[in-house]
């Protein structure tokens, strides 16, 4: 799990952090990362034909359901916290711990939904339309449907399913990050937003991994970002 430093521990957001991290836990170890890669080279063990239509998913992807219902958990209680941050703002509010959360779980959700990407050609294609219940949009869709229906609250909209939809939520975190800490870096609150390599580690990760249009000049200009 993740080893609290002391900016950690006085955080605010440390609680909503750590559930989220703990429930991420399985698309870490032998997971997302462990296990949806292993037959890159070789889609037939993945997927089987049927007249050219892709027919059944094999255990590879009906074992990673798991690794979409632990997505599904850290993403609410990501909101969660942003909801607190939005209604108790003098108690709890965004800092570099909750920042380098957030873009872990959007990193997730787009390395998950670029397992459609791969099989189906896609480039950040929305599949809302396409007649495969078995992609991991549709089922990350049906569970977070499931999910708001007993809480609630409002189903997400449709960038949430989408490799590029994740990459924007991601790019407009780390800019609104950047510019909070240069607003604050000869101020008292330079090290509530001090950035952490891990922020540009999770978007990098997501960007290198999409197959979405203009990729290295994005690349280009989080390198520059990190050297500034």
């Amino acid at each position: 799990n993740h080893s609290p430093d002391i900016s950690d521990v006085i955080s605010p957001n440390y609680t909503c952090v750590n559930i989220i991290e703990t429930y991420l836990l399985p698309c870490a170890y032998g997971g997302i990362i462990g296990g949806i890669r292993q037959s890159d080279d070789n889609y037939s063990g993945l997927i089987s034909y049927d007249n050219g239509q892709y027919a059944t998913l094999t255990k590879h992807f009906a074992i990673n359901a798991s690794y979409n219902r632990a997505i599904v958990d850290a993403t609410r209680v990501m909101m969660k916290m942003k909801n607190l941050h939005t209604r108790f703002p003098e108690y709890i509010s965004s800092d570099s711990l909750s920042i380098k959360a957030e873009l872990n779980v959007w990193s997730k959700r787009a390395y998950v939904l670029g397992r459609d990407d791969d099989v189906h050609g896609g480039g950040g294609v929305l599949i809302s339309d396409r007649n495969q219940t078995g992609t991991s949009a549709n089922m990350l869709r049906s569970l977070e449907l499931e999910d708001a229906s007993l809480n609630g609250t409002k189903p997400f909209d449709e960038s949430f399913y989408t490799v590029s939809g994740c990459l924007e939520k991601m790019e407009e975190i780390l800019s609104k990050a950047e510019d909070e800490y240069t607003k604050n870096m000869f101020g008292p609150e330079k090290e509530r937003y001090k950035p952490h390599v891990d922020w540009y580690n999770h978007i990098l990760g997501a960007l290198i991994r999409s197959n979405t249009e203009g990729t290295l000049s994005k690349a280009k200009m989080i390198f520059r970002g990190m050297e500034e």
